[in-house]
């Protein structure tokens, strides 16, 4: 099918060159134009120091006339904080003139758009890079009642959806008054947890996929819902 809208992404990573979850979940007629950094360390010193290499990928991308551009990992901004983040992307695309967005971005609209007010995450990221997320939403005037690390024995990105699922519900009950839950990491395939957990605990469920999925839409001007992944993109809502 023909692209009618053509996306910028910056990924944190090199991984293989095949569809994953985004493309799976992005409407036909959405394509992505992908363009990638070299994290991996994952460290508050590593995201600090990639914000250069990210601008001039993001100068690659705009030179080539795209839609939207959006470059992905949520700490790469969160770690210049709320007011920093939305700075660096108002600059960006004063210089471009191109929509853009971040991840966490995303995140923020998608809680918005959803009527989260007080929630509850769950990480595979370090402990400092925790604290930084929750300081990020914080200062985006939300109430965050707990942003905990996965526990693992191994590498976190390797838990089941249905370990995750149990972590979550477990940190979940564990903080009265959550009217939302909030996964941070991209990598982290549990996909399958979003629906389980927002049927057995009546909350919506924000993940960076399903955010990204969302925002393009919004940013393009395309509404087509999608069943299975969740109640943002099975029912779109707007932003407040």
């Amino acid at each position: 099918m023909t692209s009618s809208h053509r996306v910028g992404v910056v990924n944190p990573v090199r991984g293989p060159d095949v569809p994953g979850e985004l493309e799976q979940l992005l409407p036909d007629g959405i394509e992505l134009v992908k363009t990638w950094l070299n994290i991996q360390q994952q460290t508050e010193e590593e995201f600090l120091s990639v914000l250069d290499e990210t601008a001039a990928r993001v100068d690659e991308l705009a030179a080539q006339r795209l839609d939207v551009i959006h470059p992905i990992g949520a700490p790469v901004f969160m770690v210049h904080g709320y007011a920093g983040e939305q700075r660096i992307i108002a600059e960006w695309e004063a210089k471009h003139g191109i929509p853009m967005f971040t991840s966490g971005q995303s995140h923020v609209n998608a809680m918005r758009a959803l009527g989260i007010h007080r929630f509850v995450g769950l990480s595979p990221l370090n402990d400092r890079i925790n604290e930084i997320g929750r300081a990020y939403f914080t200062s985006a005037g939300f109430d965050v009642l707990a942003f905990e690390r996965a526990k693992s024995a191994g590498n976190p990105n390797q838990l089941s959806w249905q370990e995750v699922y149990d972590q979550m519900r477990a940190v979940f009950e564990a903080h009265p008054g959550a009217d939302g839950i909030y996964f941070i990491s991209s990598g982290w395939h549990i996909l399958p947890a979003i629906e389980a957990l927002e049927r057995d605990l009546h909350v919506p469920v924000v993940h960076p996929i399903t955010a990204r999925v969302w925002e393009i839409q919004r940013r393009l001007g395309v509404k087509r819902p999608a069943k299975g992944s969740g109640r943002l993109l099975e029912t779109l809502p707007a932003l407040p």
